[in-house]
Formats: structure tokens, C-alpha cells, sequence
């Protein structure tokens, strides 16, 4: 890092992180520890040895202070011992982590990245379901005659829990539709992503206007971990209507009626009338789930519409039912 230098008043309006010392007894207090806070500074980026040059220019009303700085070498890491002890020691993810950890031997000290290393073990700890697990040691010994820093990072996990029971509403929906949706079985180790997924497609559904599912740490038994999972059903009508004009139909309204959840096993339908004098009609879509309430559908649907050419009149019926790509028409 280059030699720098910074120049501040100080006296009756010094500003270091926008606050003022205000008089000058303060101005003197913040001088005398200008020193310590710059060189905090420059070890929190590996730099444990600089030339740190300060001015004091006290001509009234303000002081100005000028800091020439020669960070000099930084601290490199000579060697780093990063250990997981316990259920996560043999865990994919954990390994990876180990292989690439983001902190290796030869790197300039940096005591952000260490944190955030140290943050991550313990975020990815609960992730997987780790959630005795504990940081046993965590060391920097930092050598600033030779320039050089010893890390020790040690994690001990202790057992990963295993998903429990899934607990909901009967009420709102059926236990068939909501194993279908599941992205994970009791048993399972645990893993917050899975939960994730399935929140993701319990929303998708459209059956609710908020989905929230949940770990119960407190409930844990026998290594596994109950989940909730709250269920806000939707709006269970909704309705638009409109109006407009066009030189086929002329005058026209419309009224679209949507059902999101008809019932507990996530039936759902859509209704659109249309009125004008000359082409009125009308379509209705009923959806009914198979054995996946997003990807494995039943839609019957049936339509009517009457159109007026002139002296002829014509009337068009239609009904219709697909399921899986296969199609039946009467």
C-alpha cells in the first residue's frame, strides 16, 4: 500500500464520521487517539506495521490536522487450521467448503474475510440441520515482527437433525395434495433449501395468499425436528367485469369469475361470460389435480357461442376434457 495522506479541521468544527468534538479539550482528546484509530484501521486489513505521521497546524479559530501514512508490508498468513469435528466432518457441502474455503496460507490478512468464513460455518451449521453445532476454537495470532498470522478454525457440529412430522390444517387442504407438493420425508436429514422448494410450491399453487413453513426446534425429539406449516388461503372469489366496443361485436360486457380453491383437494375454477348483441358466449374451466396438484391436471372446460351474420344466426356448443396431454371431446 502507497504512503498516503489526509488533512481535517479541527478546533471549534473538526468532522471525523460525521461528529464534531466541539470544543477544544475534545479536539485535544481526538488527536491524542488519532494514531490508535488509524492504526486499527490498517490491521483490520493485515497491516500491523505502518509509518503513521501526524500534524498539528492550532492556528485559531481551527485546528487542521494532516496524517501521512506508509502502511509497509502486510501480515500474510503462515499457516491456517480449519477443522470440522463431528456429523458435519463427512457432509458433502462441508467438504466442499473445506476445499475452498475463500482463507489460505500465503494470504494477506484479512480480518472481514476471516469473520464471514467464521459466519459462514455457522449459517451453513443450520442450513443442514447442525443445530447443536458451535465454533470450539477460533484463533489469529498475529506475529507483527515477522509479519506473519497463525489461524485456527475448528467446528464442532454434533448431529444433524433429520425432518419430523409435517404439521398443517386439514381443514384447508387434503393430505394427498400437500404429500404430493412435499419435497422432503420424515426421516430425511435436514436441509432449509427443501423447505424452500416446498414453500415455493405450496405458493405456486395458488391456493393461498401466504405460505410460511417452519422448523419447531423446540419440539425436537429422538433427533428430529417437527415442521409448521401455516396456511393462508387465498381470496376465495374474484371477480372482474369490463366493457367495450368493437365494429364486429359493437357493444360488449364481460364478467370473468375465478375460484382459486374450490375445495380441500384443490379443485378450481374459471368462468367468462361475454354479452353483445351480436356474438355473445360464454366459458367455463374446471381443474381438477391428479396426483400433482401443478404438473398432473384434470381440465374439463365447455363453451357456447352465438353469432349473427346477417340473416344467419349460428350457435357453437363445445365441451372438453384433457388430462396428462390426452385429450377426450363430446
Amino acid at each position: 500500500m502507497n504512503s498516503r495522506g489526509w488533512t481535517a479541521p479541527l478546533g471549534a468544527t473538526p468532522c471525523v464520521a460525521g461528529r464534531s468534538p466541539g470544543h477544544r479539550s475534545r479536539a485535544q482528546n481526538f488527536v491524542a487517539s488519532a494514531r490508535q484509530r488509524v492504526s486499527k484501521s490498517l490491521q483490520a486489513l493485515g497491516y500491523y506495521r505502518p509509518a503513521i505521521d501526524i500534524e498539528i497546524n492550532r492556528e485559531q479559530p481551527q485546528w487542521r490536522m494532516t496524517i501521512q501514512v506508509d502502511a509497509g508490508q502486510p501480515v500474510r498468513i503462515r499457516e491456517f487450521d480449519m477443522r470440522i469435528d463431528g456429523a458435519a466432518g463427512s457432509d458433502p457441502v462441508f467438504e466442499k467448503l473445506l476445499a475452498d474455503p475463500g482463507v489460505a496460507s500465503g494470504d494477506v490478512l484479512h480480518h472481514g474475510n476471516y469473520e464471514k468464513l467464521r459466519n459462514r460455518l455457522l449459517s451453513l451449521a443450520q442450513q443442514r440441520g447442525y443445530f447443536d453445532a458451535a465454533i470450539s476454537r477460533s484463533r489469529v495470532a498475529v506475529d507483527a515482527t515477522t509479519g506473519t498470522a497463525d489461524i485456527a478454525l475448528h467446528l464442532d457440529s454434533g448431529r444433524r437433525f433429520a425432518f419430523g412430522d409435517l404439521r398443517f390444517d386439514e381443514t384447508l387442504v387434503s393430505t394427498e395434495l400437500l404429500e404430493a407438493l412435499r419435497t422432503f420425508q420424515p426421516g430425511e436429514p435436514y436441509d432449509r433449501n427443501q423447505l424452500r422448494a416446498f414453500q415455493d410450491q405450496l405458493q405456486r399453487t395458488g391456493y393461498f395468499s401466504a405460505v410460511l413453513v417452519e422448523p419447531v426446534r423446540s419440539e425436537a425429539a429422538a433427533g428430529r425436528i417437527p415442521v409448521d406449516v401455516s396456511l393462508h388461503p387465498a381470496k376465495r372469489h374474484s371477480i372482474d367485469a369490463g366493457i367495450g366496443y368493437s365494429t364486429d361485436t359493437e357493444g360488449r360486457l364481460s364478467l370473468a369469475w375465478r375460484t382459486p380453491r374450490v375445495n380441500r383437494f384443490g379443485h378450481s375454477q374459471q368462468t367468462r361470460l361475454v354479452y353483445s348483441a351480436v356474438n355473445p358466449s360464454g366459458r367455463i374451466n374446471y381443474t381438477i389435480p391428479l396426483t400433482h396438484p401443478l404438473d398432473d391436471l384434470l381440465q374439463l372446460w365447455a363453451r357456447l357461442e352465438e353469432n349473427e351474420f346477417g340473416d344467419l344466426d349460428s350457435e357453437q356448443r363445445e365441451s372438453a376434457g384433457a388430462a396428462n396431454g390426452a385429450g377426450t371431446t363430446g
